[in-house]
C-alpha cells in the first residue's frame, strides 16, 4: 500500500512538444545596408519589422523563418557575431514545461511578440541562447523565394560535443545533420 501510495504522488514528466522546424538565427552586423543587399538582394530575403526587438530587422524567407539581424553591440562580441538560434513549436507552453521537468533553467512565463508569437529562451550547455517559438495565428505574408522557401540548417561551434549532444540529441530528440568546419 505504501508502495501504491508513493507512486500515486509521483509527477509524471510532461512529453516533449514537437519541434516543428528552424524559426529562425540571429546575428549582429556592423553595416546594415550591406546586411541587407546580401540578404535581399542576394538571396531573396523579405525585409520586414522585427515583432521582437525594436532595433532589428528580421530578413523572411517564409512566414515562419526568417534571419534577425541586430545592430553590433558596444564592445562588440570577441568570437562570433551570434546572438541566438530559434525553433519553432506548435505549443511554446508546454515546451517551457516540459525543459523546466528536465531541469533546463526557463523563464516564469512566456514572451508575446506584437507579431502575436510566444517563445521563450534558454541556454544551451555551453551558454548559446536558444529560443523556442510558437508561431503567430496570422504570420507574415512572405512572397515565394525562387532560391529557398525553407530553413533546414542552423549551425554554431560546439566545444564539447557529449555535453550539447545531452541537450540537442538526448533531450531535444535532434538529429546529427552535419559535422565539420
Amino acid at each position: 500500500i505504501l508502495a501504491l501510495a508513493a507512486s500515486a504522488g509521483a509527477q509524471v514528466a510532461p512529453a516533449r512538444p514537437k519541434i516543428t522546424s528552424v524559426s529562425h538565427l540571429s546575428v549582429y552586423t556592423s553595416d546594415p545596408a550591406k546586411t541587407e543587399t546580401f540578404y535581399v538582394h542576394d538571396l531573396g530575403a523579405m525585409k520586414g519589422i522585427d515583432p521582437q526587438n525594436p532595433a532589428g530587422v528580421r530578413f523572411y524567407f517564409s512566414p515562419i523563418q526568417f534571419v534577425e539581424v541586430l545592430p553590433l553591440p558596444s564592445p562588440a562580441p570577441e568570437h562570433s557575431r551570434f546572438d541566438h538560434a530559434g525553433y519553432n513549436t506548435a505549443e511554446a507552453e508546454q515546451m517551457r514545461l516540459y525543459l523546466a521537468a528536465h531541469h533546463i533553467d526557463v523563464p516564469a512565463k512566456m514572451t508575446q511578440g506584437t507579431d502575436g508569437s510566444k517563445y521563450f529562451e534558454v541556454k544551451d550547455p555551453e551558454g548559446n541562447r536558444v529560443q523556442f517559438v510558437q508561431p503567430p495565428v496570422h504570420p507574415a505574408t512572405v512572397p515565394l523565394n525562387p532560391l529557398s522557401s525553407h530553413i533546414i540548417h542552423v549551425g554554431y561551434i560546439v566545444h564539447n560535443p557529449t555535453l550539447e549532444d545531452s541537450f540537442y540529441k538526448d533531450l531535444l530528440g535532434f538529429r546529427p545533420y552535419w559535422h565539420g568546419g
